[in-house]
C-alpha cells in the first residue's frame, strides 16, 4: 500500500468514526487539541498526523488499531507493509514515543 492510500484510508476512517459519535471537526479539535485545519487536512488524506496526533484520535475516537495499522502474520505482505509504516512513524521520535509505539505493535500481535 503507498502512503497516499493509506492517508486516505485512515482519514476516511477516523471521518466516519467522528460522524458516527456526531462530532463537528472543530468539537473533534477541542477534544484532541488540533486545528480544525489540521484535522481537515487528515481526514482528505492530504496530511498523515504526527504520532502525537494519532494518539490524540484514538484516544479520543477510541479508533480500533487494527484498522488503522492492518497486521495478518499469516501474510506476508501485510506485514512488510505494517513493518514500514512503524518504521516511517518511527523516524525523528523520542525514546519515550518509541516505547510508546513499540508497547502498541506488541498489543497489536496478541
Amino acid at each position: 500500500m503507498n502512503e497516499n492510500i493509506a492517508k486516505t484510508r485512515l482519514g476516511n476512517y477516523v471521518r466516519e468514526q467522528r460522524e458516527k459519535r456526531k462530532l463537528t471537526q472543530e468539537k473533534l479539535g477541542e477534544l484532541t487539541e488540533l486545528s480544525t485545519v489540521t484535522i481537515s487536512a487528515i481526514e482528505r488524506g492530504v496530511k498523515a498526523p504526527s504520532f502525537e496526533s494519532l494518539c490524540a484520535l484514538i484516544k479520543v475516537l477510541n479508533l480500533d488499531a487494527r484498522r488503522i495499522f492492518p497486521y495478518d502474520p499469516g501474510n506476508l505482505g501485510d506485514h512488510e507493509e505494517a513493518y514500514r509504516c512503524f518504521c516511517e512513524m518511527g523516524k525523528g521520535m523520542r525514546s519515550d514515543q518509541l516505547n510508546s509505539l513499540m508497547s502498541f505493535v506488541n498489543r497489536m500481535q496478541r
